[in-house]
């Protein structure tokens, strides 16, 4: 599967594609084909209206129009792990002739979901694939990938011991861009870590269940580091007494300020002495439940509101105005803010 984990790294420029489009109709239609199967959806979208030459025209309309997106589910189903495709569009469980009809070439699988057990039979005719020793899960998962994908992962059940199987299986073999997880001791733990130290296309941690606080350095690192320009998104909901302290959220302010500045935003149920918050932000004056704190050097701010449910909600913005295809969102989101 080493060929189905990094997207792709080096864009398609399209003006480029389309100064040559006088040239194109010669590529042979095969090359095109497999170059069109390796894009997302979001690129053929763009190509579609950046290329003129009626061979890729017609390529990407082929694949736009006939591309099937499924999510791979590991199912527990009276005490046995099975596999099942689910077509995303229509909520259907796919049959083996389904995907066979569509093939490699059409078929796209996003997300790798971990289902809560379960004691009703599917649909005889769904494709159910036995987890056993010989492991036909990965195999099956290949045949249906292609490199330049993005996964996803949900895996945010309770104690299910298809959580485990998937962790332990996987580690190291798929990587994903958005994670949401249940902890299931260590091996949680060194997923999260392995992603957040080596995959640079991680966008999204959701962390469920009793995670430890040792897990917090690595939600600060995933929020600052520098690659990319993704917004990079982290949703942290803890249970019991496994609050996050304050003085996690003091250093996560202060070096966000001394970093780039990148955004993205952090969630999480509560936090230990919240009226601590104004000795290190200031508060929002159009609003008690809020705080704020800028960037030394760029024009960024820290936004974090309290939600009568009890939630904190932090977004990181940076100022783009003058932006040609973006709005600012300070100026969309707090205006009375954006005075730098």
């Amino acid at each position: 599967m080493c060929d189905s984990q990094l997207p792709m790294q080096h864009p398609i420029s399209y003006p480029f594609i389309s100064r040559l489009s006088q040239t194109m109709d010669a590529i042979p239609w095969h090359f095109v084909d497999r170059v069109v199967q390796l894009l997302d959806e979001s690129s053929i979208d763009d190509l579609l209206e950046a290329v003129d030459s009626r061979l890729w025209l017609k390529v990407l309309q082929l694949h736009h129009d006939n591309r099937q997106k499924y999510s791979a589910s590991l199912t527990e189903n009276r005490g046995k792990l099975y596999c099942v495709f689910q077509n995303t569009s229509t909520n259907e469980y796919a049959t083996q002739e389904e995907l066979d009809r569509a093939g490699r070439r059409f078929v796209r699988i996003e997300t790798f979901e971990v289902e809560e057990a379960t004691r009703n039979p599917l649909d005889r005719s769904a494709l159910q694939i036995p987890v056993d020793d010989e492991n036909q899960f990965p195999k099956v998962i290949q045949q249906y990938t292609v490199g330049g994908q993005e996964f996803s992962l949900l895996a945010y059940h309770d104690e299910s011991s298809a959580n485990k199987f998937f962790l332990e299986r996987f580690y190291n073999e798929v990587f994903f861009t958005r994670i949401d997880l249940n902890y299931e001791g260590s091996i949680a733990m060194q997923f999260v870590k392995l992603h957040v130290n080596e995959y640079p296309y991680l966008s999204h941690l959701g962390l469920y269940g009793n995670w430890p606080r040792t897990v917090l350095p690595y939600i600060k690192k995933f929020l600052l580091r520098p690659e990319g320009k993704r917004p990079r998104t982290v949703q942290f909901e803890t249970e019991g007494d496994r609050a996050v302290p304050v003085d996690f959220l003091v250093e996560l302010v202060d070096d966000w300020k001394k970093s780039d500045g990148p955004q993205g935003a952090f969630s999480y149920d509560t936090a230990e002495d919240t009226d601590q918050y104004a000795a290190f932000m200031e508060r929002d004056p159009k609003s008690k439940r809020s705080y704020f704190f800028r960037h030394e050097t760029r024009k960024a701010i820290g936004y974090c509101n309290h939600s009568f449910a009890g939630e904190w909600e932090w977004k990181f913005y940076a100022c783009e105005c003058g932006h040609a295809k973006k709005e600012c969102d300070i100026m969309v989101n707090i205006p009375h803010l954006h005075n730098f």
